[in-house]
């Protein structure tokens, strides 16, 4: 296994193993982390059948702890960094202590609907060859407002054919939506240590590379985009582009050559206009030195001119209060 992903053991104590192990990283959300682990618990089977673990980066301005005491009532673990580690760390310290045959990580700020634990199961059951299997997101907002939804994959619940191109080329899956089977952590490692942003992404690459994936109809989970999380403040400082790229790089090193050359343009293209997207909050947030650092981050993927003309529509929109 590479330096730059944890190795996940087998679980070999020859006990019982539950089903589910629920992982729910968290810093500095425990306002939220009640509604979260609250989506949960009223799907819980019992401890025989499922594990919840709320892994807590060591957050300095509020105490997840007491949110587990009073929401779990003793049926929640609660493990605490003794210092900050960093998300990717984190995410390795649940699953090197999962127990669980299919592992959920859900951040400590996001939800899944009811019978999305029964629904996961029942596609696994169905379809034992996947190695995963993730479902439509809801985007919700601070408080709770559906303000968007990830795609509709396909039509019946089942493995996706030629998922390992259209995963390449784009980001279709929010973390909270993607359940896996241990034994693939297991035999690919964990997240990779090397990124602090778009893990998740490269993550679902190197899955589809690897194992089968399906997508489930029947389950739905809920993504919560705020100003305060990870991926916000990664597009407002900067961070996200440079990730990005070196995220494309390591995936690039292990996909197949005709993989890579199918996607390369597309992918690119899609990450410029992503970028253009974002010009209304940045503007309002960094103003003139944040346009210009996010135009240089679009055309440093793609200068084809429908970009150009859109990076410039969604300006003059901005300018002129429409957006």
């Amino acid at each position: 296994m590479p330096n730059h992903v944890a190795h996940i053991p087998e679980c070999d104590d020859g006990g019982p193993r539950p089903t589910w192990s629920v992982l729910v990283p968290c810093y500095n959300c425990a306002a939220l982390l009640k509604e979260t682990l609250e989506s949960v618990l009223i799907q819980d089977p019992g401890p025989e059948r499922m594990e919840i673990l709320v892994l807590d980066d060591c957050s300095d301005r509020d105490d997840p702890e007491a949110v587990v005491g009073a929401v779990g009532r003793g049926r929640v673990r609660f493990v605490r960094q003794a210092a900050n580690v960093g998300k990717v760390r984190n995410y390795e310290t649940g699953l090197l202590a999962s127990r669980g045959i299919l592992i959920h990580q859900l951040h400590g700020d996001d939800r899944v609907a009811d019978g999305f634990y029964q629904a996961m199961e029942a596609a696994f059951a169905a379809h034992p060859a996947a190695g995963a299997f993730f479902c439509e997101s809801d985007y919700i907002d601070e408080g709770g407002r559906v303000t968007g939804r990830t795609g509709r994959e396909i039509a019946q619940t089942g493995i996706l054919a030629e998922w390992l191109p259209r995963i390449a080329e784009a980001q279709r899956i929010q973390t909270p939506a993607m359940v896996v089977k241990r034994e693939v952590y297991e035999a690919l490692g964990g997240f990779d240590r090397r990124l602090d942003c778009s893990e998740d992404w490269e993550m679902w690459v190197r899955i589809a590379n690897r194992f089968p994936v399906g997508f489930c109809m029947e389950a739905r989970a809920q993504y919560r985009y705020s100003a305060g999380n990870n991926s916000a403040r990664s597009i407002l400082n900067g961070s996200r582009g440079r990730v990005q790229r070196r995220m494309f790089e390591i995936v690039d090193g292990y996909l197949p050559t005709a993989v890579v050359a199918g996607v390369e343009q597309a992918r690119a293209r899609g990450q410029a206009l992503f970028f253009a997207g974002q010009l209304p909050k940045v503007m309002r947030a960094n103003g003139f030195a944040g346009w210009l650092r996010l135009c240089r981050e679009v055309m440093g993927f793609s200068r084809e001119p429908f970009v150009i003309r859109r990076l410039l529509s969604i300006t003059v929109r901005v300018l002129l209060g429409k957006m």
